[in-house]
């Protein structure tokens, strides 16, 4: 996955509000990215245009050799909260891609099975959002974006809303589904400990109009447990992207 020359400008009256300027990188295949930046530097509107919700001024984002200007069937995105529908049972909200994309239900029955015992959902599939924990809605959700077995996923804080407790289970949740099925990965986060946690690599963002201000590999071995954020090789990459934020 590629972005080219990313571009956008919002209105607020009359008045013009630059939201990126310029931002270009690319994601290997299997790569798993973070995006960190301060509140308002374009975070999650990059996160949008790359799935296509949300089109860019100028530049492009492809996906292979294909320009994306429309949501991809093989992309999918969590949001910051879960985004089920309150009407249907936790199975039938994970089922829903398939009824939008028939081409991906081969396998998926078996897929979604293994998913649900993996996230520890396994006998709430009758139940319904309401009567779920929001940890529990947001492993929903996972599935859900997994179920139509998407190459690439987006994730747009989706954990920002949950307690710190309930936030360090999820990323190591994240971390083994990442591990087990090596999809790409782009996650926006205010979370310097989460972003080192999960990611191959951080791109820290610049104040608005959000610019690429620093790219930093974070080249620490996997499965990495939660021990790391009090080794010394987590504090030296936590100062250097720390310093990249505020300078």
């Amino acid at each position: 996955m590629d972005v080219k020359g990313a571009n956008k400008v919002y209105r607020s009256g009359t008045d013009l509000v630059p939201a990126l300027s310029g931002v270009s990188f690319s994601v290997e295949a299997g790569e798993f990215v973070s995006l960190l930046g301060p509140s308002g530097c374009g975070k999650s509107t990059l996160l949008w245009a790359i799935a296509g919700l949300k089109p860019l001024d100028s530049g492009t984002v492809w996906l292979g050799t294909k320009a994306v200007t429309a949501p991809q069937p093989e992309m999918s995105i969590i949001f910051q909260e879960p985004t089920l529908l309150p009407w249907r049972s936790v199975g039938d909200n994970i089922a829903l891609p398939l009824e939008l994309r028939p081409a991906a239900r081969d396998g998926a029955r078996e897929r979604i099975a293994r998913l649900i015992r993996r996230v520890g959902l396994e006998g709430f599939e009758s139940r319904y959002p309401k009567e779920l924990s929001g940890g529990m809605q947001q492993r929903a959700s996972i599935v859900r974006a997994l179920a139509a077995d998407p190459s690439v996923l987006l994730l747009d804080e989706p954990f920002s809303a949950l307690d710190p407790f309930t936030r360090e289970d999820m990323n190591l949740l994240l971390q083994d589904l990442w591990l087990e099925t090596r999809k790409t990965m782009v996650l926006v986060t205010h979370s310097i400990e989460e972003a080192i946690l999960l990611s191959d690599r951080i791109i820290v963002m610049t104040p608005r109009p959000g610019r690429i201000r620093l790219e930093r590999e974070v080249d620490l071995p996997r499965p990495r447990t939660l021990d790391l954020l009090s080794s010394p090789e987590f504090f030296s990459i936590a100062a250097d992207v720390r310093r990249a934020i505020v300078h």
